[in-house]
This record gives structure tokens, sequence and C-alpha cells, in this order.
């Protein structure tokens, strides 16, 4: 019986030196909303089984203006090329007693927005009904919601294969370029390839991105935690043969995708998941879903309307008006609308050393760090030596 113990114990040895507390951290070094296009490889604007008219063509300048409060003589003037910076007045404040349009929308006309009219789309089912949300994975996943996606989708700038939209290349140069860096960390007590306890955490940095020789994000750079509450969220999760998984439903909030500093800095999702793949490399890469407040999603491109206008050629308040008509979750209890849409976003990290907001120790378990007050770590270790 004693060697029988003995022997017992021995084969215990190798599993409970496995199970050891893990850490894994990264930076983001691409993020941009989950959009499928259904077009050929390469050729973003052609049609495709998800827009099949190919992408939404421009009102044109001419039918944004014509309005019942509008004379033709109007129109004729600002579409003279000589009174161009007229028109760019006239675009914002073309309400009929020339109000802003872009922070007003509903003083201006629904001109439409062609929604998404494809089966397939990235993101989660949020709702928990296989029979909602009209959308399948391309694995065939039923009950997808993204309705963002549906109401958005077919807009020039958001076409494309991942990672080769105009949109997403757009924002993830200005985010490489310094603009915000986007941090996770996670850690667990078993394999970090399968453990069933894991605590998962979205933070902002302090620092910039820092690129490699050939321009792309640098892998294994220290970042210092922004104590911002904002820009941070943990949840707990699960991975399983290396896929990582929320473990319920969350709320979730990090530093969202921005091309400038006056747009919203906050991605706030609720019901919330996320699915990410470990990769061979040591990075990260998958989807973050949820549902978000619409307007948000409006007011980020309205604070640059005359980029979203006229260079790309959407009409501001018919985003407005698909938004509104897309929103699929949280009915305000006084008028009914939904306040909040479906949507997904895929996002790609590479290991990074992630450090407490005083730089002085590495962030071994995910906590909240709320600039109030020194990290655990840090009054553990006591004052540092000059």
């Amino acid at each position: 019986m004693r060697l029988l113990a003995l022997l017992l114990a021995a084969a215990a040895l190798p599993s409970a030196a496995a199970a050891e507390p893990w850490t894994r951290a990264y930076v983001v070094d691409w993020m941009e909303p989950a959009f499928f296009h259904g077009g050929p490889k390469d050729e973003n604007p052609a049609p495709g089984t998800d827009c099949p008219k190919g992408t939404a063509p421009p009102h044109g300048w001419k039918k944004v203006l014509k309005t019942r409060w509008r004379k033709d003589a109007d129109i004729a003037y600002y579409m003279d090329a000589e009174h161009r910076p007229d028109l760019q007045r006239v675009l914002r404040f073309r309400g009929p007693n020339y109000e802003n349009v872009w922070e007003n929308p509903t003083l201006a006309p629904d001109l439409g927005l062609p929604p998404v009219t494809g089966k397939i789309a990235y993101g989660f089912d949020l709702d928990g009904n296989p029979k909602t949300g009209g959308f399948a994975t391309p694995e065939g996943v039923a009950g997808i919601d993204n309705a963002y996606y549906r109401a958005a989708g077919c807009w020039a700038s958001y076409r494309g294969q991942p990672y080769k939209s105009q949109r997403g290349v757009g924002i993830n140069g200005y985010m490489r370029d310094g603009l915000y860096t986007v941090l996770i960390v996670m850690s667990g007590t078993k394999d970090p390839m399968n453990d069933d306890d894991v605590t998962f955490a979205f933070y902002q940095a302090q620092e910039r991105i820092m690129k490699d020789a050939l321009g792309q994000v640098a892998h294994d750079v220290s970042f210092s935690v922004k104590p911002d509450l904002r820009t941070q969220s943990i949840v707990k999760a699960t991975i399983r043969d290396g896929v990582v998984e929320t473990q319920a439903p969350s709320e979730l909030r990090f530093r969202d995708e921005a091309w400038n500093i006056r747009m919203p800095d906050q991605i706030q999702l609720t019901q919330a998941r996320l699915r990410f793949q470990m990769k061979p490399d040591g990075g990260l890469e998958g989807y973050v879903g949820g549902y978000r407040d619409w307007k948000v999603l409006y007011k980020k491109q309205a604070v640059n309307g005359r980029d979203t206008e006229m260079n790309q050629g959407i009409d501001l308040p018919s985003f407005y008006y698909a938004l509104e008509r897309h929103a699929d979750a949280d009915p305000d209890p006084k008028t009914g609308k939904n306040r909040r849409i479906s949507l997904a976003y895929r996002l790609r990290a590479v290991p990074a050393f992630v450090l407490t907001p005083d730089s002085r120790e590495v962030v071994s378990v995910p906590r909240v760090f709320d600039g109030k007050a020194p990290s655990q770590l840090a009054a553990a270790a006591g004052p540092v030596a000059p």
C-alpha cells in the first residue's frame, strides 16, 4: 500500500507542477469594425454577397442640398466651383434656418443608406437567440447580432477584406503613430492553453506604440497602464485549446478607435463577449462584441463631418437614420426606440510587457488602477532606492 501511495503521489507531481500561476500581456496592433466582405478579393468597391450593388454611391451634393426650403437658384450657386467655400459651410449649416445638421441630423431628410443584405457576418449571438440577428458566421453559427455592420457595411470606407479596408488602414495608422495604445493582460493558475479560471483585462497605455525596423508594431516592448477607469475593464474568461472566451456576458470598456483626439475615447459595450485565438507566434487574434450606444457611433463621424461628407461621400443625417433604424437593443421606456446597436470589432495583438502606472512592477494579475493610490505591489515593495 505504501508503494502504491508513493507511485500515485509521483504520478501527480507533473500535474501539480503544471498548475502554476501564469501571465500573458499584449499590445493591440490592429483594431477595426468586424465587417464581412463578400466581394472579390482586393476589389473593395465591387458587388458581392454583402452588397449586391457594390459600395454605396455618394448621394451627391446636389441631392443633399435639394430640400423643400432651398431654391434651385441657391443650389446652382453652391454647385459652382467658384463658390466651394460657401458649399463647405452650407453642407454643415443646411437646416431650414441654417441649423447645424451634423449636430441636429433630424432637421435634414433621410436620403437612405443601402444596408447589407448578405447573410454572413462576424460577431456573436448576443441575445442567445439563434433566430434573431439575421446573420450566421462563415463557419455556420446562426443568430449573429451585428446590426452596425448591416447599417454601415456597404459604406465604401468600411468595405474590404480583413485588415484591408480604407477605414481600417487609416485608423490603425493613427494608432500606430501614437494617438493611443491599447493593452491586454491575462492571468490564470493552470495551463495557459487550457484554464477554466482566467482573468482578462483591457487597459490603455501611457506610452506610444513602438515600431520595429519593418514599420510594424514591435514585440516585447514595455508599457505602463494609464489609470483611467474609462478605458479599462476586467472580466472572467476560459481558455480551451488556446481559444480565449468570456465565461458570461459582461460589460466591457476599453479605448475606442479614432483618428483625432476630439472623438469619443471610450468603447462601452453591454452584454459583451470576446473570443481570441492564441497564435503560434505568441500573439492574439479574434473578436470583441456587444451592444453600444448608437448615438456615440454617430458622433464619431459627426465631429469630423466635413471629411465624412465631402471625402467619404456619406450624408451624415442619413447615417444617423440608418443607425436609428437598425438599432436592436435597450429600448427607451418612453419612446420604445432602441438606444443600442449590436456590433463586433476585430482585434489583433502582439506580446508585450505591461507595468503598473508607476512602472515599478509587472502586472502579473489584472486589477483596477484608478490613479488614486499606488498599486498594491508597489506599496508592498516600499520606496525605490535613488
